[in-house]
């Protein structure tokens, strides 16, 4: 391959390329709310559909399905066919032996006998006698039985009701007009976030620090471990709770799956962040060492308090977070609302700590810092 046909492939595969998934965004965010360069709905697939065990259902799905496993195939097909086309043969085809027919044609016609047609006499085209207009307009109408049919206006209008049923090609079927999952991901199109009207979450009202002092533990704010920072640490004779707040607005997608030996990531719309959860876990293990080397034995449990945004796979999360032996509760403008309320998530009655050792406590966490 010469350098002149490698530069016309790459061009043919770019332009391709450009045109193809351009069309292709287009057909799936219009029918399904499908970005396909927003990496987060990949990975609502992977994690709801493919490990989830999800079965495809409705001709809606099995459209969606199989329009994912056919693009790469037809983008391939369109690129191989497009560049075995021979476009200098194409033009001449459809400009060149255009041109050159239109002006032999032209030399021919100026060869051609000019035909004279014969007009014909006034006799021969003259109108009717205006008497015999007349007499066909005075002449009486048969009776309405007598008519034929499809030559008489009705004398009443027809009622709209009258006609045929209005029939409409865009009303689908049952399974062809199901929701997309990924409105719910946060993809609904612009011109429907516009005319919805989004209904205020009324705050939920609640003094943790009040909650957690009323239970029995001994608080300690704003506690830093290793490179966390935990808004608060609350201590028992034999347990401490680790209370995380998650402020981030907006709607994120919670993953708790290691990737190449990453943390795990929750994904928003336009970002990602590594789990609040795993910062948790970390931040427990810190203070377990740190307590240790201080000669204090007590059992970690971690808290993750949402006062802002909405976790929307929360329902599907719930199993994972209890086998991760963790907690995820709400408050304040927290979502969504099947996640327990800060009062519910945290022990109504906690053995208090002895004044002496919460003194060691305090000293080790200052080391800490």
């Amino acid at each position: 391959m010469n350098f002149k046909n490698l530069l016309r492939d790459t061009f043919i595969f770019t332009l391709w390329t450009f045109l193809f998934f351009l069309w292709f965004h287009w057909f799936l965010l219009t029918n399904w709310d499908f970005d396909i360069f927003l990496g987060y709905h990949w990975q609502y697939i992977f994690q709801q559909w493919w490990y989830g065990g999800w079965v495809i259902q409705g001709s809606y799905y099995w459209i969606f399905v199989l329009s994912l496993f056919f693009a790469i195939p037809v983008w391939l097909m369109g690129f191989f066919f497009l560049a075995s086309v021979n476009y200098t043969s194409l033009m001449e085809k459809l400009f060149w032996d255009w041109i050159y027919q239109n002006k032999t044609k032209k030399v021919q016609q100026q060869n051609k006998k000019i035909r004279v047609r014969k007009k014909r006499s006034y006799k021969e085209i003259r109108p009717k006698p205006l008497t015999a207009v007349m007499s066909a307009a005075q002449a009486p109408m048969p009776p309405a039985a007598e008519q034929e049919p499809g030559f008489l206006m009705d004398a009443a209008p027809r009622r709209p009701s009258d006609e045929t049923p209005h029939f409409s090609h865009r009303e689908l079927p049952d399974d062809l007009a199901s929701s997309s999952p990924f409105a719910a991901a946060g993809t609904l199109p612009q011109s429907d976030a516009l005319t919805m009207s989004e209904t205020p979450v009324e705050p939920l009202r609640e003094d943790l620090n009040a909650i957690m002092e009323n239970a029995g533990a001994r608080i300690q704010k704003n506690v830093r471990l290793g490179e966390d920072r935990m808004d608060y640490v609350a201590f028992g004779q034999k347990d401490a709770y680790l209370v995380l707040l998650d402020n981030e607005p907006g709607d994120w997608l919670a993953d708790e799956e290691r990737f190449n030996d990453e943390d795990p990531l929750w994904f928003s719309e336009s970002a990602h962040r590594i789990s609040p959860l795993t910062v948790l876990r970390r931040a427990a293990e810190r203070l377990g060492a740190t307590l240790g080397s201080a000669g204090i034995t007590l059992t970690p449990h971690v808290l993750l308090v949402k006062t802002k945004g909405n976790i929307i796979n929360a329902e599907d999360m719930k199993d994972i977070w209890k086998e991760m032996d963790v907690t995820v509760a709400r408050t304040d403008l927290g979502m969504p609302e099947e996640l327990p309320s800060f009062t519910d998530a945290f022990p109504t009655s906690i053995e208090p700590m002895a004044d002496d050792v919460f003194a060691s406590v305090e000293t080790a966490l200052e080391k800490e810092e």
